[in-house]
Parts: structure tokens; sequence; C-alpha cells
């Protein structure tokens, strides 16, 4: 299904958030949450970084916290590598911290 597809399909769920109020999050619910998207790795293997990301961002932006849609791309050899994460307050929420700071973000976050 193409991306705008996809956000067209969450926003359609999504609450009107002019009202909303912003929740904050403490350091270990960060992790909470980063060790759920390393789990769905684990135990459904045909999902990618993308559709975790997605999922992860919807679920938090429905509990208040606007996290930040990144996509970084590195080149491995002649291969162009992409690769998708979540941020939040420049926190990077992420099973593996270290193998994404290899990539090369866009200056601004996609969602």
């Amino acid at each position: 299904m193409p991306f705008k597809t996809v956000l067209k399909l969450l926003k359609m769920f999504e609450k009107n958030d002019e009202n909303k109020i912003q929740t904050t999050i403490r350091k270990d619910e960060l992790k909470m949450y980063s060790l759920m998207m390393a789990w769905s790795y684990k135990f459904w293997p045909f999902i990618n970084c993308l559709s975790t990301s997605l999922a992860f961002w919807f679920i938090l932006r429905k509990k208040g916290i606007n996290t930040e849609l990144r996509f970084g791309v590195l080149k491995d050899g002649n291969k162009l590598r992409s690769h998708a994460w979540l941020e939040y307050d420049n926190n990077i929420l992420s099973p593996d911290e270290r193998a994404i700071q290899k990539y090369k973000s866009f200056t601004q976050a996609i969602l």
C-alpha cells in the first residue's frame, strides 16, 4: 500500500487533536517502547522498520505523545539502504540506537 494511503488511513482513525493535551513520557517509558519495537521485529519477521514506526507513531499519538517519524539513508557499497525510526524530544525510539547513527537523516521529520 502506498505511504500516502497509509497516512490517510491512520489520520482517519485519529481523533481531532486540536484540543489534545501534549503528554510527556519518562525515560523508562521510552525504554519500554523501544523494547516493544524490538519484540515486534523478533516475533513478526515479515514487518519492516517503516510499518513498525508507523504503528508506534499512531499508538503514541493516540496517547497524546507527539513523536517524529524520521527517515535516513546509508550507502553500503553500491547499494543505498534506508531506515525509518521514531524520535521523541531528540531521543531515538528504536531497538538499536547505535545502528541508526550510521544513517544520514533527512533534516526534517516526515511526520
